[in-house]
C-alpha cells in the first residue's frame, strides 16, 4: 500500500480482498462490489471511498484490516486518490455549511413554496375554494405568513418568497427590482401561475450550475440528497432542455437581447435573470 495515495501497489490480494467480476469477466465496483464485502467495513470503505471520511495513515496501513480497508476502497472506486481528500473535502463542507450551501438551501425551499404556491393560483383561477383554503393552509405552514384566500394575498406571498431567494442565492437590487415588477404585471391568477413558473425555472438554472460545481468539485454524485421533491421534479423537468436555465448554459448580454420578452435565463455572472416585458 502506498501510504500517500491509498493505492494497493501490490495487486495479489495483499489485504485479503477479491475482486469478483461480472458475467463478462469484468470485475465489478462501485456498490455491485461493495455488496460482496463484509459488512463490518463497509461504512468505512464507502466514507472513505467518496471522501466523506479520510484516509487511513500510514500506521493503520501496516495492519492486516488496515490493508483489507485501503484494497476494498480502491476496488469499490477505482479512480479513488487519497491526495484529493483535503480540497474534495473542503468542496463538500462548502455545500453542506457554507455560502454553496446556503444558495442551495435558498434555492430549495424557494421552489418547494413557490410549486404550492402554483397549485393557489391554478386553485384561484379555477374557483376552487376548497382547494384553495386546503393549499392555503399548507403555505401559511411552510411560510410562516396568514393563509392566502384571494389573489392579492398570494400575490403579496410569491412576491416574498421569490425576495427571499434572490437574496439567499446573492442577487442584488436589479434582480429584486425585475421581480417585484414581474409580480405587479400579473393581473390574474393565470399570469400570477406563470410569473411563478418562470422564477421556478430560473431558480432550477441556478440549481443546475450549483450541481455542475459540486460533482465537479466533490466527484460525489448525490447533490439530489439537498433537494427537495418539488424541487428535484423542477429540475428534471428542464435538465434536458439546451436553452433552458436548467440546462446550465451562461449568455452574455448580447445573446440574452436576442431572447423573447419575459424570458427566463442565466447570466455569465451565473445569477438567474429574465428579459424585459
Amino acid at each position: 500500500i502506498d501510504p500517500r495515495s491509498g493505492k494497493v501497489l501490490y495487486g495479489g490480494g495483499s489485504g485479503g480482498m477479491t475482486n469478483p467480476v461480472d458475467k463478462n469477466g469484468v470485475p465489478v465496483t462501485g456498490q455491485a462490489y461493495l455488496d460482496t464485502i463484509p459488512p463490518t467495513i463497509r461504512g468505512m470503505v464507502k466514507a472513505i471511498a467518496e471522501y466523506r471520511q479520510a484516509p487511513l495513515t500510514a500506521m493503520a496501513l501496516r495492519s492486516p484490516q488496515g490493508a483489507q480497508i485501503a484494497e476494498a476502497v480502491n476496488l469499490y472506486n477505482p479512480a479513488y486518490d487519497a491526495t484529493q481528500y483535503g480540497s474534495k473535502a473542503k468542496a463538500r463542507n462548502a455545500f453542506a455549511t457554507g455560502t454553496n450551501g446556503n444558495t442551495v438551501r435558498s434555492l430549495n425551499v424557494a421552489i418547494q413554496h413557490l410549486d404550492q404556491l402554483g397549485q393557489l393560483s391554478q386553485a384561484l383561477g379555477n374557483g376552487d375554494m376548497q382547494a384553495v383554503n386546503k393549499i392555503g393552509q399548507e403555505v401559511a405552514a411552510q411560510t410562516g405568513q396568514p393563509a392566502p384566500t384571494n389573489f392579492n394575498a398570494a400575490k403579496q406571498i410569491v412576491g416574498a418568497e421569490i425576495v427571499k431567494a434572490i437574496v439567499g442565492a446573492g442577487g442584488g437590487v436589479g434582480e429584486r427590482e425585475t421581480a417585484a415588477q414581474s409580480i405587479s404585471a400579473a393581473n390574474s391568477p393565470q399570469q400570477l401561475a406563470g410569473t411563478i413558473q418562470t422564477y421556478k425555472c430560473l431558480m432550477a438554472g441556478q440549481l443546475a450550475g450549483q450541481k455542475q460545481q459540486y460533482e465537479k468539485t466533490t466527484g460525489l454524485k448525490d447533490f439530489e440528497g439537498y433537494l427537495s421533491p418539488a424541487t428535484i421534479n423542477e429540475l428534471q423537468a428542464h435538465a434536458g432542455t439546451s436553452a433552458s436555465p436548467a440546462s446550465g448554459k451562461r449568455l452574455s448580454p448580447a445573446e440574452a437581447s436576442k431572447l423573447p420578452p419575459n424570458t427566463a435565463f442565466i447570466g455569465t455572472d451565473g445569477v438567474a435573470r429574465q428579459t424585459n416585458p
